[in-house]
């Protein structure tokens, strides 16, 4: 007798950061995996229109906390009057009354005052066997959490398994998000971290710490495809880079030793290593997105001394998450500030600097025992990023044997993922 197909809900998600989409795909292998090939995934993005535009394989809707333009007739009303943010923010209880109205086979007038889109979408979450939030780096608190929550809630009022896709998460300080987040994961049937920080601070908190389980991120399980490019002649190097406008006043000078330090190691494989240079990051070519690597990559470039200009290249195109790690496999070495342009990378065996401007870099090149191969940004400056440099080219042989080794890991660890998932 065959199965019944599995109804799935990833939730959460910005896919046009293709690091994020590297994230989906890896989970959408996993879930088929686990729940079978006919699992039927709906995937909650927060800008759903220009994501299917670059990722048409996906079945996407908007989410209905992020994002959101308001239509409905309650919305519209409030626009009237002046009161249009109201409508953003009684968003949860427009979802729980389009539940509610559901539950009593209401669904004409839940259409009539709140929208056929808003209708189906409460549909989709009340039908699911399972609500999956993507893995990722969003639950921390510099960004604003009460999408999210209000997500987690809804998905709660649903009455479905909610899963933690593997993830970096925390600290949680604030006493509102504590509150809101002690109730949630002691709700969730599973919660998937990427490092023992984030187990940390979800056990600060009073998660149960057999909720809790450490996975690889789940982009690790994305074939490479093919043989690595091994060239003979001319040395290439890729480098990763991002703007670090997250950074405060206090980290200013941060942001500047960054910048510097890149553009000195730049010039230090230009010169002295005879090398050829390409900036190639997982997050550029979508204009739709709120920033773009290759601009930052050249206003870096656009300030080097000409005779080193001549050998670097700035890559602008938007590729697909295993077209990254076909693009990486053409280089000798990346120097990776982007954390799933590392991820690629090591899924195609590319040796791989990291550049770490979040804890997250800095646990997973501890996992992997790169630590010689880690600058932080912390204490960035020309000279630790040029001797990690070094320290490559000392054994460039010791250190490829150890990446093509990390490339079946790190896949493993990431397929544990599937012990942890709960049956349905």
């Amino acid at each position: 007798m065959a199965s019944k197909r599995k109804n799935i809900v990833i939730s959460n998600i910005v896919t046009l950061n293709p690091g994020d989409g590297a994230i989906l795909e890896g989970m959408v292998l996993l879930l088929k995996k686990k729940y079978g090939d006919n699992a039927n995934i709906t995937v909650f993005d927060n800008k759903a229109k220009s994501a299917k535009k670059y990722f048409p394989q996906y079945h996407f809707r908007q989410s209905m906390f992020y994002g959101i333009s308001d239509k409905t007739f309650p919305g519209n009303w409030l626009k009237r009057y002046g009161y249009g943010h109201w409508s953003i923010r009684l968003r949860y209880v427009a979802t729980r009354t389009v539940l509610l109205l559901l539950s009593l086979r209401l669904a004409a007038i839940a259409k009539l005052f709140f929208g056929k889109e808003l209708v189906e979408s409460v549909t989709v979450y009340s039908a699911a066997d399972i609500i999956l939030s993507t893995g990722g780096t969003y639950l921390i608190e510099n960004y604003d959490l009460t999408p999210a929550i209000n997500d987690y809630r809804f998905s709660m009022a649903c009455k479905k398994p909610l899963v933690f896709f593997t993830q970096t998460l925390g600290p949680f300080t604030k006493p509102r998000i504590v509150k809101a987040f002690q109730s949630i994961f002691a709700y969730a049937t599973k919660i998937l971290v990427r490092d023992d920080k984030s187990v940390q601070h979800l056990t600060d908190i009073g998660t149960d710490r057999g909720k809790i389980t450490i996975v690889k991120d789940a982009a690790f399980v994305l074939p490479a495809s093919g043989e690595r490019y091994n060239g003979n002649t001319l040395w290439n190097v890729a480098i990763s880079v991002r703007e670090l406008k997250f950074f405060n006043d206090s980290g200013s000078t941060r942001a500047s030793a960054y910048k510097d330090s890149i553009q000195e190691a730049v010039c230090f494989l230009v010169r002295e290593q005879k090398a050829k240079v390409t900036f190639l990051s997982t997050c550029q070519g979508i204009g739709e997105y709120w920033t773009d690597d290759a601009r930052f990559a050249q206003s870096l470039v656009n300030e080097l001394p000409e005779e080193v200009r001549e050998s670097v290249t700035v890559d602008t195109q938007f590729r697909q998450p295993r077209a990254v790690i076909e693009a990486y496999g053409q280089f000798d070495l990346l120097i990776a500030t982007r954390m799933h342009a590392a991820i690629l990378a090591i899924n195609g065996a590319v040796p791989t600097i990291g550049v770490a401007y979040e804890f997250k870099i800095e646990e997973l090149y501890k996992q992997l025992k790169l630590e010689p191969l880690l600058v932080s940004i912390t204490n960035i400056n020309p000279e630790k990023l040029i001797g990690a440099i070094a320290e490559y080219k000392k054994d460039p042989q010791k250190w490829q044997a150890h990446f093509r080794q990390l490339a079946t890991n790190t896949k493993n660890g990431a397929e544990k993922a599937l012990d942890a998932l709960p049956p349905l």
